[in-house]
């Protein structure tokens, strides 16, 4: 009824009467047309099957090349120059290697007559120097960061050596030539012994690394170097004209790369990483004082000599501590 009062309104307002059956002719097209707009769907796609081929084809070429280029990307270092060597393995045989090849590379080089000793000079030079580079290329793991160090500055101790022989055998100086293989002995024999600890490396458990600070302790203590016992200083060795300061300074070089490698090959557990830290750290500092005596006696330098032989007491006495703890 209230559509039809409408109607009659509308009508009315334009002053004209609705034909006959207008109204009940308005109301069934407002049925027809309200039921169709409810049937039909307000968003319907429809895909033919080659259609669904070829979406599928695309997606997999897609996916394709982001895999390609997720691998590229890996194989690329990061912005900065992110150094290769991402493991302790490849650390170990990085050293291994050089150190090998260094261990069969000809060195007949005795006097500065010898014919062979240009070529032995270069030859040996040129092993060490990439060793020394490859150092710089790897990301040393931690566990290594001390004795990495010290490898590097022995490394460049050498180098400075084997220059002074060249230079010996160019000015025809058998002398010059004798003191710097003599001195650089501390340096071969500290790397030996850094090489191999290194190479053969691993994380020890709480009793193996207990057992090795004890054994250190008592070789320390009762047979160790001529310069580990209480209030000495490098044994006999007084003054650089002391004929026994060679002999003191390289035996205990010796004494002590060797406990340098035994805690590089005898990694520290994570309970006593601090500990361990610590220890090799003032091992090192006495490694740093013997080099500096080294150097001071090649050089005759009598006051680099008696400040080195002041700071591996101090740092030596570091070490007893450490032992001890």
């Amino acid at each position: 009824m209230e559509d039809m009062s409408l109607f009659d309104r509308f009508h009315a307002a334009f002053e004209e009467a609705p034909p006959r059956g207008a109204f009940e002719r308005l109301q069934s097209d407002l049925i027809k047309h309200s039921a169709a707009r409810r049937a039909r769907p307000a968003f319907h796609m429809r895909w033919s099957r080659m259609s669904l081929r070829l979406t599928a084809a695309v997606a997999v070429v897609v996916i394709a090349i982001a895999l390609v280029a997720a691998y590229i990307a890996a194989q690329r270092p990061t912005v900065g120059g992110m150094p290769a060597g991402y493991s302790v393995a490849a650390y170990q045989s990085m050293v291994q290697a050089n150190y090998s090849v260094w261990g069969s590379t000809p060195f007949n080089c005795h006097t500065v007559a010898d014919s062979s000793c240009a070529t032995d000079l270069a030859s040996n030079q040129a092993i060490l120097l990439k060793w020394r580079n490859e150092l710089d290329s790897f990301r040393t793991p931690n566990q290594f960061a001390v004795i990495d160090a010290q490898m590097r500055k022995h490394l460049d101790a050498m180098l400075q050596k084997l220059g002074i022989s060249a230079t010996a055998v160019n000015s025809n100086n058998q002398n010059l030539f004798d003191s710097a293989l003599f001195y650089g002995r501390i340096d071969v024999t500290w790397l030996d012994h850094a090489a191999q600890g290194i190479a053969s490396s691993h994380v020890a458990t709480s009793g193996q690394y207990i057992a090795l600070v004890q054994a250190e302790r008592a070789t320390f203590m009762n047979n160790g170097c001529s310069s580990c016992q209480q209030d000495a200083t490098l044994g006999d060795c007084g003054t650089i004209g002391d004929p026994i300061c060679p002999h003191d300074v390289t035996t205990d070089s010796d004494f002590l790369g060797l406990m340098q490698a035994d805690f590089a090959k005898t990694a520290a557990p994570a309970e006593f990483s601090d500990q361990s830290s610590t220890l090799q750290i003032d091992l090192a500092q006495a490694d740093n004082a013997l080099m500096a005596a080294d150097n001071a006696l090649l050089q005759n330098d009598s006051v680099a000599f008696k400040s080195a032989r002041a700071a591996y007491l101090d740092a030596m006495t570091a070490v007893s501590a450490d032992l001890q703890s």
